[in-house]
């Protein structure tokens, strides 16, 4: 249904890569005028994103602007420069960086890789990565900690850190990677069969160092009862049966330096990102790993490489006032990851805001119980006046369900003026 010219700008830290993707294949099946503009960036600005290369975005959206929202008069010399100067920008495609090995930090400010210039479906052959098996894994519920929380913006939530310890606590196989970039989304064919008959799976596809540092390159997540299908009903397993799934990893582009090795590791959980099952569970696994290759895809290889007006030397994040924790309650047995976020800003007439954010969700190793607790505070001041909102939520996740509470509590003053409380119970 869409009609006009269509410009998208993704990033491979952004949670939305992948519909990004799915729009401009369509965009190019429908014949409409679209380009994809594909960095190594957070959902944030490009201009000051974390991680780097930046770019001047601001340049890049008015060049598409002018392009189809003003026609320059065909005797205009500064017209005829502008559109010399981006022509290439015109043509449908994708500009997209690829990224190559870097050790991973959850405060990356730079990832190393280059810049292609390709077509809108950019023409990859598949390469299998066999997954020999049959291998079983006794689940543990907090493997994932290591990843970045889907989505991630702003800190606390930064990029994933060394995966090697979640590695340890999976199924993992190593092999030769391929010359070439993955370009596009690695698609996981297993045979799986599980013990419970609620169960869930972790895909996903790292770039080791020869000194075992586990950098996250892609991966995908699947509750094993929506394994035919987010949209239709869940389907509890039958334990002990095995069933053929399919797992989409997150799109992306990566190529491996020489002398790195690729790792594909399998987990029954991608927590605190997703839930973790809701009791203990052994998973069987074997199968395979397809790679979208792009042949020629290298630094020097086929493909042209656009250039950029350079945005900001370093990313404009900050972890003042900002906290991101993992704990663990040794006695007890229970992971916890724990975030903080404080802000304060000015405001007209004299006033000022501030908000504070406290989240904590907890995982107990031994009964796979969880819980989730949420704490935000939202205040305006001005001179003699001061209002606040607060808010707490509670959840419960057990075998049965979900049991949610919320109170939300306003003041005037420090005057209780409303109070208003929710109960809510969802059953699996």
């Amino acid at each position: 249904r869409i009609a006009c010219p269509v410009m998208v700008v993704a990033g491979w830290a952004d949670g939305y890569r992948n519909n990004s993707f799915r729009t401009i294949a369509r965009l190019a099946e429908a014949g409409v005028p679209h380009r994809l503009l594909a960095g190594p960036w957070a959902h944030a600005d490009a201009t000051t994103a974390m991680p780097g290369p930046r770019i001047d975005l601001d340049t890049e959206l008015a060049a598409w602007f002018d392009r189809w929202l003003r026609p320059a008069a065909a005797s205009d010399p500064a017209a005829d420069a502008w559109e010399d100067r981006w022509e290439d920008r015109w043509e449908d495609g994708a500009d997209v960086f690829v990224r190559s090995s870097t050790r991973p930090a959850p405060d990356l400010d730079l990832h190393e890789g280059h810049w292609l210039r390709l077509p809108s479906v950019p023409p990859t052959s598949p390469v299998s990565v066999p997954l020999a098996g049959p291998r079983e894994l006794t689940v543990a519920p907090d493997v994932g900690t290591a990843a970045w929380i889907d989505c991630a913006g702003h800190l606390p939530w930064g990029q994933s850190g060394d995966q090697r310890l979640d590695d340890a606590r999976s199924l993992t196989w190593d092999s030769p990677p391929p010359e070439d970039p993955v370009v596009g989304h690695p698609v996981a064919r297993l045979r799986v069969a599980a013990d419970q008959p609620l169960a869930s799976l972790s895909v996903k596809l790292c770039d080791v160092f020869a000194d075992g540092t586990s950098a996250l390159v892609s991966r995908g997540t699947v509750d094993l009862t929506y394994r035919d299908g987010v949209h239709g009903s869940p389907s509890p397993l039958l334990p002990g049966e095995t069933y053929d799934v399919v797992v989409e990893l997150d799109a992306c582009a990566y190529r491996w330096a020489p002398g790195q090795t690729l790792r594909v590791s399998i987990a029954g959980t991608d927590w605190p990102n997703t839930l973790a099952p809701p009791r203990p569970v052994t998973l069987t696994v074997e199968g395979s790993l397809e790679l979208p290759v792009l042949p020629g895809g290298g630094p020097d290889g086929a493909w042209p490489s656009p250039a950029f007006t350079p945005g900001a030397e370093h990313s404009s994040e900050s972890a003042e006032g900002v906290g991101w924790e993992i704990r663990d309650d040794v006695l007890r047995q229970v992971t916890s990851a724990v975030t903080r976020q404080e802000s304060d800003y000015p405001t007209p007439y004299d006033g000022h805001a501030a908000e504070t954010y406290l989240g904590e969700v907890s995982v107990d190793r031994r009964s796979f119980a969880q819980h989730a607790h949420a704490d935000t505070t939202f205040e305006l001041t001005w001179p003699g006046i001061e209002v606040e909102v607060r808010s707490v939520m509670d959840v419960a996740v057990s075998v049965d369900g979900y049991a949610v509470t919320i109170e939300t509590v306003a003041t005037h003053d420090g005057a209780e003026l409303s109070r208003r409380t929710w109960e809510e119970w969802f059953p699996r």
